[in-house]
């Protein structure tokens, strides 16, 4: 309720595996008194969620692939196959696609960005993702800042 009584623009809700997972969210939303336009987005992490991305794209807005849990959920071969199955429904049905974490991993630490990471970026905008979204890059890396520039001179350059 706090989200609702404050004006948020979006609720993320993570490891949504069913549209049953976003249902309650929408719920509490449509009982609260308070008029919202509040978006709500998935968090798809598992292969469950990705295999029941077209139910669940039929109750969000938008959905976030959340790389750091598809791969010990799928198995880090599985899971590049199920972020790009995933990637291809989402944008099929005309929906907002969020790539999040793992893509500058390795500035974590305080290390420059790895070749790697920066085709998979590459990649990505060119496939058309709608964002991409920096988690223990930011959260606990050592340089958070320079991380977040340097993400934004990469999405500028490959644009």
């Amino acid at each position: 309720m706090w989200a609702l009584n404050n004006d948020v623009d979006i609720i993320c809700q993570s490891f949504v595996e069913k549209k049953d997972d976003i249902n309650i969210i929408k719920e509490i939303i449509k009982g609260s008194s308070k008029d919202t336009n509040c978006k709500v987005w998935a968090k798809v992490e598992t292969p469950t969620g990705i295999n029941n991305i077209e139910d669940i794209l039929k109750v969000v807005d938008s959905i976030v692939i959340g790389r750091g849990d598809l791969v010990p959920e799928s198995g880090i071969l599985n899971a590049i196959k199920l972020q790009e199955k995933a990637i291809e429904t989402i944008k099929s049905k005309n929906k907002k696609v969020i790539i999040a974490t793992h893509l500058l991993n390795s500035m974590k630490n305080g290390h420059l960005a790895t070749l790697p990471e920066i085709e998979s970026i590459h990649r990505f905008i060119k496939g058309g993702v709608s964002g991409l979204l920096l988690a223990g890059e930011t959260s606990i890396g050592k340089a958070p800042i320079q991380t977040v520039k340097f993400l934004k001179n990469v999405i500028d350059y490959y644009q």
